[in-house]
């Protein structure tokens, strides 16, 4: 039989190791995530949201520099999400490669204007266009849905 003596040095052992490996857990880089040097600077990166994990890297044409929006489609070349229902602007959207992220209701479709565009929005999760080259438009029929994003290529 132990006495009181031995089972409060294991106590505190056993509290001490409990308390090492939650520091270490803490303090620890998790293994899935992306060394900084592996990703180049001006990269459009794409992240799994339920892991954080890089699903792809693509470079940019000139890194740092972003696409643009606007609440007027007035310019053919521009990107547009259109809306579907008064007083909502249509959003034009031009630049340089980049995704813009935002919160526009009751979008209607869109145009690629002069770019490589996808456009995403909610349907019950976010889903997104598929790659659409320049001269391209699109239409959701008559539904209408809130846009959460447009990136140029």
């Amino acid at each position: 039989m132990l006495g009181q003596r031995t089972w409060t040095r294991k106590i505190r052992h056993a509290g001490l190791g409990l308390l090492v490996a939650a520091l270490v857990g803490l303090f620890a880089t998790p293994a899935q995530a992306a060394e900084p040097e592996q990703i180049p600077p001006g990269s459009f990166v794409v992240l799994d949201p339920a892991s954080g994990k890089v699903i792809s890297i693509q470079p940019l044409d000139r890194a740092g520099l972003e696409i643009s929006n606007t609440n007027i489609c007035s310019t053919a070349s521009y990107a547009c999400f259109y809306s579907g229902q008064v007083p909502y602007a249509h959003q034009g959207f031009y630049g340089t490669p980049g995704t813009f992220f935002g919160s526009w209701p009751y979008r209607s479709g869109g145009r690629s204007g002069g770019y490589t565009t996808q456009f995403c929005w909610i349907n019950g999760g976010t889903v997104c266009s598929p790659i659409l080259p320049p001269g391209t438009t699109f239409s959701y029929g008559s539904s209408r849905f809130t846009g959460t994003s447009v990136t140029i290529f």
